[in-house]
Parts: C-alpha cells; sequence; structure tokens
C-alpha cells in the first residue's frame, strides 16, 4: 500500500540519482539532460579506475561514501563486472554498461542480456545477477533510466496517458477495484471472470507483473481517470496461446461505459504498439452476441478474418493493420 500512496503523491520520475562508477567520463550534454529532467548524477567514484581499489567491497564503500550527497531512489551504472555484482548482493539496482554500439538496455527480457544476447553471466565480463545491460549508455535517456530503477523498485510503468485516462501497469493493490467492476453480470457476459478467491488474483496479479511485464515489457495495463485517479477498466496488448499477432483486450466499468472512454483508450494503446513496440498488425476477439464490443472494433479499424473456438465458445476473430496509427 506504501508504494501506491507514493505514487499517488509523486508524478514523473520516481528515479532522483544516478550514481555513475565508469571508465571514461560521460559527455557533459548528457549529464546536463538527466539534471534538466530532475535527476542528480554522481559523477565522483569514477575519479579513481577499478584497478587502484582494493575490490569489490572497498569499491562499494567508496563510491557509497562519494554519493551520500545525491538524493534517494537511486540507480547505479557501472562497467565493471566486480563492482555491479557487489552492489547486486547489496540489493542496490544495477544498469551494467558493455562495450560496444548501438544497444539500449533490455527491459523486457526477464533477465540480463549480453551485446550478442547471451545472458549476464557471458560474454563481456561476468555480470552475473545484473538484470539489465546495456552499451552507448549515451543513448539513454531519464526515462530509460527510471524504468530500469522501477523494475528493481517494483514500481509499476506509467504507460500512456489520453484526455481522460492514465494506463499503467498493474499492481496487486488494484484487485478490489477490479471485483467492483466484474461485480457487473454485463462485464462477465463476454468475458472471463476474476478469481473466486480474492488471495487467488493476487497471486495471478503479482506472476503477471513477473512473468509478462518483465519479460515482454507489455501486457494488459490498469486504465485510471485521470481526474480522480480511480480504477476505470483494463486495456491493453497481449499474447495469446497459439496466435502470433498480439492482441487488443479491453474492459471499461459500467458506469463509465458510454461515454467514449473505450475508444479513446483502445486507440492510444493501438497507437502505443505501433509507435513503441513496433507492431505492424493486431487481432481481437469477441464474440458475436457482443455488439457493443464489435461496433467499438470497427470503428477502431478492424475488419473479420475468420471465426475461433475459444474456451468452448465462438468468437470471431478481427485483425487490423496499425499502418494509420503511425
Amino acid at each position: 500500500m506504501k508504494r501506491m500512496e507514493e505514487a499517488k503523491e509523486m508524478s514523473g520520475l520516481f528515479l532522483k540519482s544516478v550514481i555513475l562508477k565508469i571508465s571514461r567520463r560521460m559527455p557533459p550534454g548528457w549529464i546536463a539532460a538527466l539534471r534538466e529532467a530532475g535527476v542528480e548524477v554522481c559523477e565522483a567514484a569514477q575519479r579513481a579506475e577499478a584497478a587502484e581499489m582494493a575490490g569489490a567491497a572497498d569499491q562499494t564503500k567508496r563510491t557509497a561514501k562519494a554519493a551520500e550527497k545525491v538524493g534517494s531512489p537511486a540507480l547505479w551504472i557501472t562497467d565493471d563486472p566486480a563492482l555491479a555484482r557487489a552492489l547486486v548482493a547489496e540489493k542496490k539496482a544495477v544498469l551494467a554498461v558493455l562495450p560496444g554500439e548501438g544497444r539500449k538496455p533490455n527491459l523486457s527480457a526477464g533477465g540480463a542480456e549480453g551485446s550478442e544476447g547471451s545472458p549476464a553471466g557471458t560474454g563481456e565480463g561476468d555480470f552475473s545477477g545484473v538484470k539489465y545491460l546495456c552499451e552507448n549508455l549515451e543513448e539513454l535517456d531519464a526515462v530509460y533510466l527510471d524504468r530500469v530503477y522501477r523494475r528493481y523498485a517494483g514500481i509499476p510503468w506509467d504507460i500512456l496517458e489520453t484526455e481522460r485516462c492514465a494506463l499503467r501497469e498493474t499492481v496487486e493493490e488494484d484487485v478490489d477495484a477490479f471485483y467492483g467492476i466484474y461485480r457487473e453480470p454485463s462485464i462477465t457476459r463476454y468475458m472471463e471472470d476474476l478469481f473466486p478467491d480474492r488471495d487467488q488474483e493476487i497471486a495471478y496479479t503479482r506472476e503477471y507483473r513477473e512473468n509478462v511485464y518483465e519479460f515482454y515489457g507489455f501486457g494488459i495495463w490498469t486504465v485510471r481517470l485521470k481526474e480522480t485517479g480511480e480504477v476505470i477498466g483494463r486495456a491493453g496488448l497481449s499474447y495469446r496461446e497459439g496466435f502470433d499477432e498480439p492482441e487488443l483486450g479491453f474492459v471499461i466499468g459500467l458506469p463509465w461505459q458510454r461515454r467514449g472512454i473505450g475508444e479513446e483508450v483502445c486507440r492510444a494503446v493501438l497507437s502505443f504498439g505501433r509507435k513503441e513496440l513496433g507492431f505492424e498488425t493486431v487481432i481481437a476477439f469477441a464474440e458475436p452476441e457482443n455488439q457493443t464490443s464489435l461496433r467499438l472494433l470497427e470503428r477502431l479499424g478492424f475488419t473479420p478474418a475468420g471465426k475461433e473456438l475459444l474456451q468452448g465458445r465462438e468468437h470471431i476473430q478481427y485483425r487490423a493493420e496499425l499502418t494509420p496509427f503511425l
């Protein structure tokens, strides 16, 4: 609950400081951009080369002492494998830097990858335990670094905003609001209900965060009304077993229906899927009797592409090309 209370009080970036310990100096413009975004940068630790220090533990202490002047939450950035492993052991948020060109940190791999897609414990040094590696640190902005920090801290990503709504990753604290939405029979008439036991639903939400958000970097997100902050539904993109294209999914609670919110949110999700995730085609499913969803899909540019039997019930498969959303 504390995490969500903090989320309500804070806006923008959660990351407040970067502790830089790499063997080269970063361009002043990159550091200035971070500071302009509200992220302090501590460079003091990079003045001593790793070879001059007595070991990873000593490096950690020296760097921590130099970093006391900057605030928390903090993300450590280093190209020293021994220091990175020591920081991970102390449960610090760490971004490891590899030599190479043109690779951003993998924020959706469920674990760090090296420059050739290898696990963090192989390739250029042993970065075992470090979730995220990158090359070309200069290409990373404050938003990227904030997302790396959030993954370590268990803080949900803010995904997108529309005129009236904000979408973020789902957290366990959303479950009670979902039960309120799904209590309406018209909601579950055409979609799977929540678990009957609240503890099961919370456990499922926790596993979804770990197995979907952290692996793919996207999924079904929580929809909140910007004006009040209340949870009013869910929407997003996910993969269904047996299908190659991502699927659009959405539900808006009954009190907020017939206001155009569903279309507003879905358009934003499809635009995000094209511009940020690089998807070219998205599918969706609706039962023939679900005329409300069928009309919405057609307004969004979906066209029928056949029929599928899902969970023992006939569904119309729809497909949309996302080029118009560029």
